[in-house]
Order: structure tokens, then C-alpha cells, then sequence
């Protein structure tokens, strides 16, 4: 082989880099989720806003809503032509450090121009605890989270609100949660089952776990539904069960803390009935006395 034909070989050896492409967390690490932000808010104004709580690196406007079907996305943010039924859209604000994430997620709830912001962490799906939470069918289409923030509110302190709506014009499909800090106020927003939501009865009902919603797929909701309250009504018997037994314990420990002083104050009783010493020693010098 020739000089030249072991260069090109060993050239031929080497393994040919191919550029990585950016992973998805690339765009969401130190990056928060704001939800029913003000549609009047652009990219500067957003940066304004969260620069309180550190250096913004980047933000990014989604979930724009449409005038018409036909319309783009990004030709409407530009002539702004929004839905004039939707008054708020969603931002990614990416930050330069974890404290003002950190800082960021904790002001989950501040109200913005009459807009209760929802903050999440962009990189992971947040857990919520579903024995706080509702969900709320037959929602009018053009409803906004802060109608049905407000719609909920006098049943207890929330978290969160969230209405799913469709990717592409972001109206919504007739469905939400409400994420509230108790159960108590779960139990007084499932009282408002049936009440009037701009012209239209809602359906108030507890937030089914992924697990109950394999088990709806499964068995169907009639079916879901009596497992539910069987395990709800067992969960209650346990609790009775629970509080009795406690109640048995309670009772006798203050029985036997009872006998426990009564014999103490016997004792003490008996103790000041016993004659002192001299008073001993004065008797068996009577009785000495008397003998002789």
C-alpha cells in the first residue's frame, strides 16, 4: 500500500462526530411555567415583571389565541389580532441561578392586572394532591381562569386554577381544576354541584388519581364510582374505629390516674394518723408507771 492509501484509510477510521442536538431540558432547566398571564404582556414586559426575582435570561409567549382558524400563531402575536373572547396567554421565563426559580415558583398566585398567575416549575410536571383538588365540567368555551377562580373562592384558599383548552385556537374545551390548600374546601365546592356558570349548570365533582382513571377505562364510571364509595365509607368506619378506641384509652388512663392520686391521698392520710414519737415514748412511760 502506498502512502497515501493508508491516510485515506486511517482518515476512513475515524469516527465522524455528529453535532448533539439540544435536548428538551436544555430549554427548561432554570425555567418556570406561567399560566393566564395578561394578553397585553410581551417579551420585554414579561422580563420586567420577573426580573424581581433575578436575571432574565430569555422569555417566550405561547398559547397565543387566534382571531380565525386560517391565522398563524406568529402572525397574530406580530398584527396582534388576538380572540377578542381571550384575555390572557402563557409565558416561559427562563432565569440564570435556582434561587430565582425558587423565588419565582413560590409567587405561584400573585395577581397581575386583575390576572391570578399560575408558576410552575418547566421541567417536571407538577404533582397535585388530589384530595385537595375538583374538577369542573360543562364550563362555557370563553371562560378565563379568574372567572372560575372567583366563581370558587369563598370555599377556601386556592392554589391553582387550570382550564384545559385546545392547542390551536386556546379556547377552552369545556373542562377545569380547582386546586385548593384543604380538603374542607373541597367538601364546600362540591356542594356548588349543579349551580350557574355564565348561563350554563356545572359538574362539580372530586379529582379522580391516575389509578381511578385506569380503573374508569377499565370498569366504566358507574363501576368507579361504588369503589369509591365503598373505600370512602371504609375509610370513615377505620376513623370511628380509630377515634373509639382512642377514647377507650383516654378513659382508662384518667381512671387509673384517678385511683393513682385517690391512693396517694390515702396515704397521706394514714401517715398524718400515726402518732409521733413521743407520744409513744409518753404511753410506754405510763404503762411502765402502771405496772409498778
Amino acid at each position: 500500500m502506498s502512502e497515501s492509501e493508508e491516510k485515506t484509510v486511517k482518515e476512513s477510521d475515524k469516527k465522524i462526530e455528529i453535532p448533539k442536538k439540544k435536548l428538551y431540558t436544555d430549554f427548561t432547566t432554570n425555567t418556570v411555567f406561567v399560566g393566564n398571564l395578561p394578553i397585553t404582556y410581551d417579551k420585554t414586559k414579561v422580563t420586567k415583571l420577573f426580573s424581581r426575582f433575578g436575571k432574565v435570561v430569555s422569555a417566550r409567549i405561547r398559547c397565543i389565541p387566534i382571531a380565525s382558524i386560517n391565522m398563524k400563531k406568529k402572525v397574530a402575536a406580530i398584527k396582534k389580532e388576538f380572540n377578542p373572547r381571550r384575555n390572557s396567554v402563557v409565558a416561559y421565563v427562563k432565569f440564570a441561578s435556582e434561587d430565582s426559580v425558587k423565588a419565582a415558583v413560590d409567587a405561584n398566585g400573585m395577581i397581575v392586572d386583575g390576572h391570578h398567575l399560575r408558576i410552575n416549575l418547566a421541567e417536571t410536571s407538577t404533582e397535585i394532591d388530589t384530595n385537595k383538588a375538583i374538577f369542573v365540567g360543562g364550563l362555557p368555551f370563553d371562560i378565563e381562569d379568574d372567572e372560575l377562580w372567583e366563581f370558587f373562592e369563598n370555599c377556601g384558599k386556592i392554589n391553582s386554577v387550570r382550564i384545559i383548552r385546545d392547542s390551536h385556537t386556546s379556547m377552552g374545551k369545556g373542562i377545569g381544576y380547582v386546586n385548593f390548600d384543604s380538603t374542607a374546601a373541597v367538601e364546600l365546592a362540591l356542594q356548588m354541584d349543579g349551580q350557574e356558570l355564565k348561563k350554563r349548570c356545572i359538574n362539580v365533582k372530586r379529582c379522580l388519581s391516575t389509578k381511578l382513571k385506569k380503573k374508569t377505562k377499565l370498569f366504566g364510571k358507574k363501576k368507579t364510582e361504588e369503589m369509591v364509595e365503598k373505600l370512602l365509607s371504609k375509610r370513615n368506619q377505620t376513623k370511628i374505629k380509630t377515634n373509639k378506641k382512642n377514647k377507650m384509652k383516654i378513659s382508662k388512663l384518667e381512671s387509673s390516674a384517678n385511683s393513682f392520686t385517690g391512693s396517694k391521698a390515702n396515704v397521706k392520710k394514714k401517715k398524718q394518723k400515726k402518732p409521733s414519737q413521743q407520744v409513744m415514748r409518753k404511753k410506754k412511760i405510763v404503762k411502765i408507771l402502771e405496772k409498778s
